[in-house]
């Protein structure tokens, strides 16, 4: 490698092979106006071939189109208003709550139209697949965060089709490798949006695919919208008798704190459950800490009764007996 840099620093220097890194030239790491020297960003691929023709996005959809197709619109126009928070995560819609006049925001926010596709370029709501496709907004016209970039399908492109292809995991994780930028702040640089190669099938198997994803789609969220939605219900007979807890309880207490080592119990000692034993209705034995040897007659005779952990109280079902919060285990 050392041999390697005193040659090219002279102008030489052949094409490097090293485990430990590759050349590029000067005018390839200033590709896209911007410097980046992440080793990924430069990496080579091999090319490949494939069964469908791949377009570049920059040559099958306009990025960010220029606004001054607007520039007869009167000022006092509306137009929606999409900041960056009404973008959905992975999934194609989203609602313009926002109406603004076009003279308040033609100047400063990014301008989109029904059937643009936006797609957020900035750390970290790229990486959490915000993105989807612009519909229904006041008088066909919408304005947003300067951080969205716009990709408007030309005539042989769906908008559905660039969405899927935008949200999908082979562009968005070498996008990553691509962002520039410092700290908490990175981009995905325009440049490779825009020559970034997608398939590109008949507009006719384009629909196909679209509809048969958009399928699969409406079952899971049909089925979250369950989950969402559930709520157990248990019969009660009126018939059977009513009785005060009071009735029930020998005791019914604060809880006690017992010295403890936070580490499993060995046989014959006591333990005691941590709140985190008890999560989302389920029951976890093992998250449990062991009760110190001076502090079991204590624990003995607080054994088998319930202790309430008031600040974060959770509840399961362990062997038709339930649990609140903090208990000890034998």
């Amino acid at each position: 490698m050392s041999a390697w840099l005193q040659e090219a620093r002279g102008g030489k220097g052949d094409e490097l092979e090293s485990i430990h890194g590759f050349g590029v030239e000067r005018e390839v790491i200033a590709t896209g106006g911007d410097y980046n020297l992440s080793g990924e960003r430069y990496k080579s691929e091999a090319a490949e071939e494939h069964d469908v023709r791949r377009a570049r996005i920059g040559d099958i959809c306009t990025v960010n189109p220029a606004k001054r197709l607007l520039q007869d619109l009167p000022p006092e126009t509306e137009v929606s208003f999409v900041p960056m928070a009404d973008l959905n995560e992975w999934r194609t819609g989203f609602e313009a709550k926002e109406t603004k006049q076009f003279g308040e925001v033609g100047a400063s926010y990014t301008y989109f139209a029904d059937g643009d596709v936006l797609l957020a370029k900035v750390t970290p709501c790229f990486e959490n697949g915000k993105a989807g496709i612009a519909r229904n907004l006041r008088n066909g016209i919408g304005f947003g965060s300067s951080e969205f970039y716009v990709l408007r399908p030309g005539e042989s492109v769906l908008a559905e089709w660039v969405y899927r292809c935008i949200t999908h995991e082979d562009f968005r994780s070498k996008a990553i490798a691509q962002m520039t930028g410092t700290g908490g702040l990175q981009r995905v640089p325009r440049a490779f949006v825009e020559g970034f190669e997608i398939p590109l099938p008949s507009l006719e198997v384009q629909r196909e695919i679209v509809a048969e994803i958009e399928g699969y789609q409406r079952v899971i969220e049909g089925a979250r919208a369950v989950i969402d939605n559930y709520r157990p219900h248990i019969p009660v007979d009126p018939d059977w008798p009513m009785v005060e807890l009071s009735e029930i309880f020998d005791a019914l207490e604060a809880g006690v704190s017992v010295n403890s080592e936070n580490r499993t119990k060995m046989p014959g000692e006591l333990g005691v459950l941590k709140t985190s034993a008890v999560t989302s209705g389920t029951f976890d034995p093992e998250e449990h800490k062991a009760v110190l040897l001076e502090e079991d007659t204590l624990a003995s005779r607080k054994m088998a009764r319930i202790a309430h952990n008031r600040p974060t109280t959770k509840c399961c079902r362990v062997n038709k007996i339930l649990a609140v919060g903090l208990c000890l285990m034998n």
